[in-house]
């Protein structure tokens, strides 16, 4: 869903909880395929070859992928970092083709999926309080 607070959720709170437990800042890659910035890395050979450029010891790295979707083959993009043991991969998406069943099937055993919808709490914005549960307390949510 578009406009829910994914990416807020991913590069604030999410980024924040990893600093918090003590991960190095060139541990964590992010990266926005929204930004047309970054619109090379929508290309899998760019993406690749700059997060193996990045990944420079044996320690855990965390990849965060906005709007995966806008990549290219992004199926088989990370199905290559999972292959990697020091990499945990988080991406976001939010069209159709993201959610199939297909993507589902294809990481099913190797991927939790939360869902985001927007809840409105106040006229100042939106808090998503079960994700932000989540994020500090893995155990406050089954999945």
């Amino acid at each position: 869903m578009r406009r829910s607070g994914k990416s807020f959720l991913l590069f604030n709170l999410f980024v924040k909880q990893l600093k918090d437990n003590g991960v190095d800042d060139n541990h964590i890659i992010a990266i926005d395929l929204e930004d047309y910035r970054n619109v090379s890395f929508r290309k899998p050979d760019e993406l690749l070859h700059f997060v193996d450029s990045k990944i420079v010891d044996d320690s855990m790295y965390y990849l965060l992928i906005d709007e995966v979707q806008r990549l290219d083959f992004f199926e088989e993009v990370l199905n290559s970092f999972l292959k990697k043991s020091n990499v945990d991969v988080y991406v976001t998406g939010s069209n159709a083709r993201f959610l199939s069943r297909d993507v589902i099937t294809i990481f099913r055993g190797r991927s939790d999926e939360v869902r985001v919808q927007p809840t409105y709490r106040n006229d100042k914005g939106i808090l998503i309080l079960n994700i932000f549960d989540f994020l500090l307390n893995p155990d406050s949510i089954e999945l």
